[in-house]
C-alpha cells in the first residue's frame, strides 16, 4: 500500500509504502498514515493498493478501512483525496464509487 502526501496545491510532499500485503489482504495502518501526514504537514493524502485477483470492486474491508481512515484524517484536518484500487483491468476509486452510488 502506497500513500501520497500532498500540500494544499496538490504538490507531492512525500510518498511512502506504508504496508505490504500477502497476496490476499493488506492492512491499512491508519495511525501511521495520519502520523506521517502530520509530520510532513500534508493537506491531503491519496492511498493506493492493488488487488492481485484483478477485481476492481472494493471489498467490505476496503470500504470499512477507508471510512475509518477518512474519520481519523478529517479529525486531524487532513483530506482523504481518494483510496484507489489498482487491478489488471484498470483502477477504481473507493470514494468516487461511494459518491456515485449515493
Amino acid at each position: 500500500m502506497r500513500v501520497f502526501f500532498v500540500d494544499r496545491q496538490g504538490r507531492l510532499l512525500r510518498d511512502a509504502v506504508v504496508s505490504e500485503g500477502d497476496g490476499q489482504s493488506v492492512t491499512l495502518p491508519i495511525a501511521t498514515i495520519v502520523r506521517q501526514a502530520l509530520a510532513v504537514r500534508a493537506a491531503g493524502i491519496l492511498v493506493v493498493h492493488n488487488h492481485p485477483s484483478g477485481a476492481l470492486a472494493p471489498s467490505s474491508g476496503d470500504r470499512i478501512a477507508t471510512r475509518a481512515l477518512r474519520r481519523r484524517a478529517d479529525a486531524a484536518g487532513i483530506a482523504l483525496i481518494e483510496h484507489l484500487i489498482v487491478a489488471r483491468t484498470g483502477c477504481s476509486g473507493i470514494l468516487a464509487a461511494s459518491l456515485a452510488a449515493s
